[in-house]
């Protein structure tokens, strides 16, 4: 009997526990940064002697095309080219991120 009542309120205990966190807990499984994102991995490689304007993104064949796009605008409106160095995308690259991975400079 002693068993019995301690496992229930064990139980009622989890319970309560559960149903106040459950936001969080869904937070935490479904938000935006947790999603997981598979793609093939591909590299970049701007020599000194190239242009890598927004036409040298327009032709990359493996990245997002929406992605891409958000990237052929953004360097477009700010005039900008992928400055000289190697680079390590994914399919899945979301823009924002590779704004982090690439760098720019103005075209003059």
């Amino acid at each position: 009997m002693k068993k019995t009542m301690v496992f229930i309120t064990m139980l009622i205990i989890l319970g309560v526990l559960l149903y106040t966190m459950r936001f969080s807990i869904f937070d935490l499984l479904w938000s935006e940064k947790n999603n997981i994102k598979i793609g093939k991995p591909f590299s970049i490689h701007v020599d000194s002697n190239m242009l890598a304007d927004y036409k040298m993104v327009e032709e990359l064949k493996l990245w997002d095309k929406t992605e891409k796009n958000k990237m052929v605008d953004y360097m477009k409106n700010n005039n900008l080219r992928v400055k000289v160095g190697d680079y390590q995308l994914n399919q899945a690259t979301q823009f924002e991120d590779a704004l982090k991975i690439l760098t720019f400079e103005k075209i003059e």
